[in-house]
């Protein structure tokens, strides 16, 4: 008599895919490969990173199931794996970001043409990250950013002195930062479960 998988429990599926049963390891993914690529995605905000991340965390669970059939809440396992994961790359890119002098308060240091040679997931972060900014200071950052303007430009363009301009800047490195730290400790605590 065929077995019907759809009734088993999560850990029993666990030891028929630690035995490499590819039907069993189907219907995990049937469970939960959705659920695992939606919260990835809520952490990161970007659905092909959420989809790596979910493709490895499968594959992860496919080659050493047999390692995680102690698990009694597969659920809860995947949960934490998939925070681990998603936090892992935005610690990541964070400190890509810092390598990269966005949210650096040297200036003098700093050159337009490093903060847009990888400009994809920075321009993520920053598009969602800039709104939180006082409007003045965002407009600043993004005519240094975007416009690749000079501190002089800059406070010709807006009619402030160069040391507002500065004072602004260094204000943004400072608030992007706080903001962005705060997304990761709120991601940190548990964004929700699966």
């Amino acid at each position: 008599m065929p077995t019907t998988f759809v009734s088993l429990n999560d850990q029993h599926l666990l030891c028929l895919t630690a035995q490499k049963d590819v039907k069993a390891f189907d219907q995990l993914l049937k469970r939960y490969e959705h659920k695992v690529f939606s919260f990835c995605n809520r952490i990161l905000k970007d659905k092909y990173l959420a989809e790596e991340i979910t493709q490895d965390i499968f594959v992860q669970l496919w080659q050493e199931a047999d390692t995680y059939t102690h698990i009694h809440s597969l659920s809860a396992w995947l949960y934490r794996i998939s925070r681990n994961k998603s936090i892992n790359i935005l610690k990541e890119q964070l400190a890509r970001l810092k390598r990269e002098h966005i949210f650096s308060e040297e200036q003098e240091y700093y050159t337009e043409s490093e903060a847009f040679e990888e400009p994809s997931k920075r321009e993520e972060l920053l598009a969602y990250f800039l709104p939180l900014l006082p409007e003045k200071t965002r407009r600043v950052l993004e005519l240094k950013l975007y416009e690749q303007l000079s501190n002089e430009e800059i406070s010709k363009k807006l009619g402030i002195s160069s040391h507002t301009v500065k004072n602004h800047l260094s204000n943004s490195y400072q608030q992007l930062r706080l903001h962005i730290a705060r997304h990761l400790a709120l991601v940190i605590l548990g964004i929700g479960s699966f």
